[in-house]
């Protein structure tokens, strides 16, 4: 490979002739870096920011070597490992004659491969062109086609001090210079992860393992905020105009890449909706660290005992979220929900997180002195929500699904209550 004068020269004769390539900007600046040539790689870096901005990614531009023959994960090893590991390698995916041995390649070899996206989100699909039904027939089954790899980019910090945060979705774990970033298998895009990186370009490396095709993309932007505040997983509803439960947990995710969010304190902002409420914030002190989600946990009470809706209808109040990096707001709705329809109330758990059931009311009175209506307790499976279960439990009549019992409780709650309730 070039050594580092060579590389310059290089990089200078490309600006040369493409003056507006900000990429190739970012890695003069970085050959700069190398040799300790500050002013020098100074001046690249502004000139990469004003082209490409704050960071340049070529993380829609992947090269990927494999597939070679996969383990069970808990005892699987990395075939590149024995070559010094990825890092090692990386700067051969521009040689055309390198190839490492794999026993899934007809001629025992793989090479690198590029992958260009397949999709306006930057997704990437890695399927690797073997004679997949051949191998299945020598060995009898489908489990020869799972297979693993190794998928490389790079990205460009422009700027010192610059909040970079990460989205990669398809994979649990990326590495960005060998710093695990979490990933997300199940495609959700509102999550972000903080990198805490230094101006000059930095590897990205993803271990693909999958059967058949792997789908993954990474997208890498400056975040403009320290934190942001994500849509809470559940609310608690109001029933019959009434409040059941204020139990509330906002996920706070702090972007930035070495400061804590510290001195959170929680406000109701001031509306026509909020002036019957009030927040009752919970006393721990805690602060959330660069790249962690945290729910910040209230409880949101009515100022009179017996405040009822006007009307049951949907509620919308602003909460506010003030840290020592500043201040971000979250608009909330609460359900009204009648008698006669499943509700969500939410509760503080055994381990101090909130956590939420489905109730639906008895449809008419309860036999015995008392008075007292049991409950019938609805245990929810796998990707069930509670209110799903809830509803599970209803009947026709004159062709209206009528929910619950006529003398009984149902009540389904989250997976946790029923392991707080076996143990």
């Amino acid at each position: 490979m070039f050594q580092v004068p060579e590389a310059k020269l290089c990089h200078i004769q490309h600006i040369k002739d493409h003056r507006e390539a900000g990429w190739a900007w970012s890695g003069l600046g970085s050959l700069y870096l190398i040799t300790h040539d500050l002013s020098q790689a100074s001046v690249c870096f502004k000139q990469a920011a004003k082209l490409s901005g704050k960071l340049t990614t070529s993380a829609q531009n992947w090269h990927f070597i494999g597939p070679f023959p996969i383990g069970k994960a808990e005892t699987d090893g990395d075939p590149v490992e024995s070559f010094g590991g990825i890092w090692n390698i990386t700067s051969t995916r521009f040689l055309p004659e390198y190839h490492l041995l794999s026993e899934l390649a007809p001629s025992g070899r793989v090479s690198w491969t590029s992958l260009p996206p397949k999709s306006a989100e930057g997704l990437v699909n890695i399927a690797p062109k073997l004679a997949w039904g051949d191998l299945v027939n020598s060995l009898g089954s489908t489990g020869i086609m799972e297979w693993q790899g190794w998928a490389v980019t790079e990205i460009a910090v422009n700027a010192d001090n610059a909040n970079v945060v990460a989205r990669c979705l398809g994979v649990n774990t990326v590495y960005v210079d060998g710093f695990p970033v979490t990933g997300d298998v199940y495609h959700r895009e509102q999550f972000r992860f903080s990198i805490p990186l230094n101006i000059g370009i930095h590897s990205v490396c993803v271990r693909a393992r999958a059967k058949g095709v792997l789908a993954f993309g990474c997208t890498f932007e400056v975040a403009e905020a320290a934190f942001e505040i994500h849509v809470p997983h559940f609310l608690p509803d109001f029933v019959a105009g009434r409040l059941f439960s204020g139990f509330v947990a906002l996920p706070v995710a702090n972007l930035h890449r070495n400061r804590w969010l510290r001195n959170i304190r929680v406000h109701l902002e001031e509306s026509s909706e909020s002036s019957s409420f009030r927040i009752r914030p919970e006393k721990l002190e805690f602060a959330v660290a660069p790249g962690q989600i945290r729910p910040v946990r209230f409880e949101l009470q009515t100022v009179t005992k017996d405040f009822t809706l006007s009307s049951c209808s949907d509620l919308q109040l602003s909460i506010k979220i003030s840290t020592s990096e500043g201040t971000k707001s979250r608009q909330i709705v609460l359900r009204c929900r009648t008698l006669s329809q499943s509700f969500l109330f939410t509760f503080v758990d055994h381990d101090g997180s909130v956590q939420h059931a489905a109730a639906i009311a008895p449809t008419g009175p309860c036999d015995g002195e008392s008075d007292v209506c049991p409950v019938v307790l609805t245990l929810h499976g796998t990707t069930v929500p509670p209110q799903n279960q809830a509803d599970s439990y209803k009947l026709m009549i004159n062709n209206e699904f009528v929910f619950g019992f006529s003398s009984a409780w149902v009540l389904a709650p989250t997976r946790l209550v029923f392991l707080l309730l076996q143990f």
